[in-house]
């Protein structure tokens, strides 16, 4: 977690409007229901990477796009429990974390 907030700081020091979301691909996935490849096909994406590393990258940019395109409304960062940080407030805010509605 340590390096992707110091990657998310470096980023925002050259581009400051660069928008940030968090993924957990298991979690998308299970949410989902979708196993496989039919995650993938369900997002017209075509998979020819092997490994879970791969599939987790691509989850999380399908998670991205679908969030920052408004097909994926609803934002846990938002809608958040009040024991949770509130993410527009953190030093490195805003970071998103867009959930499907499945």
């Amino acid at each position: 977690m340590a390096q992707g907030m110091m990657f998310v700081q470096r980023m925002r020091e050259r581009f400051p409007a660069v928008r940030v979301t968090e993924t957990h691909p298991n979690a998308v996935r299970k949410a989902l229901e979708l196993d496989g490849d039919k995650f993938f096909h369900r997002f017209s994406v075509t998979m020819k990477g092997e490994s879970k590393h791969e599939h987790d990258a691509v989850i999380s940019a399908i998670a991205a796009r679908e969030g920052f395109s408004s097909r994926w409304v609803h934002d846990l960062a938002v809608t958040r429990d009040v024991s949770e940080q509130d993410t527009t407030r953190f030093w490195l805010g805003p970071i998103h974390y867009f959930w499907p509605e499945s």
